[in-house]
């Protein structure tokens, strides 16, 4: 998608220099009031407009999910889907430049990366979130999910025991990721060996059953 992003050991020392530093860069979606708002206050501000890019990012996805989706209009739609990205990420790491320690947006910055094919940097911004609160459970939820992008599946089969202790939902979207994965790792094996793909499947299957849930009734994530 063309889009350009910082790496997190870059925003950490962005963070780590100034609270304002990116609030002050030019097109700051933060305006001016008559009463100074407190830095966590803006750092709130930003982390919501970073969310509604994300929320349009994920419209866009869906329209080009369509398969009746002209060529001309898909190249359109996928300028404005790079764009929304880039928009989010700006504003999450406005967050953190803010407010260091908010981890839902090292948490949000984690899954732009993961989105733009980013995983090493998705996993360093979702271990960052993870150091502030280890109990922030979407963190390990999306951090399972990229660790299936690196095709680390011992990790990710960890992510999905520390979840089904923690967050039986998530959990289960986590498992739906994993078969999401399988599925087109079949078609597209990416160097993983065709044993390693029957054995993961089996252990799916197996957690599936354990869990009391019919092949069907696991949802898959917008992407693994």
């Amino acid at each position: 998608m063309g889009t350009r992003v910082r790496s997190v050991a870059v925003l950490l020392m962005l963070a780590g220099l100034t609270g304002s530093g990116l609030q002050a860069s030019g097109g700051s979606s933060v305006k001016e009031a008559a009463v100074p708002m407190t830095a966590e206050e803006q750092a709130r501000q930003r982390y919501n407009q970073g969310l509604s890019f994300r929320d349009e990012a994920w419209r866009l996805q869906k329209k080009l999910a369509k398969p009746d989706t002209p060529e001309a209009k898909r190249a359109k739609l996928e300028k404005k889907l790079g764009r929304a990205y880039d928009l989010a990420f700006k504003e999450f790491a406005a967050t953190i430049s803010l407010s260091p320690r908010f981890h839902q947006a090292y948490g949000s910055l984690g899954y732009v990366y993961r989105q733009l094919g980013d995983y090493p940097q998705a996993l360093e911004a979702y271990d960052m979130a993870l150091e502030i609160d280890p109990d922030y459970s979407e963190a390990i939820e999306y951090r399972g999910e990229a660790y299936l992008g690196l095709n680390r599946i011992n990790d990710a089969q960890n992510a999905y025991r520390v979840l089904l202790e923690q967050d039986p939902e998530l959990a289960a979207e986590l498992l739906g990721a994993m078969r999401a994965w399988l599925e087109q790792r079949r078609d597209e094996p990416a160097g993983v060996e065709v044993a390693l793909l029957d054995g993961f499947d089996v252990w799916v299957e197996d957690r599936a059953d354990a869990a009391g849930d019919e092949r069907s009734s696991l949802r898959k994530s917008r992407s693994w």
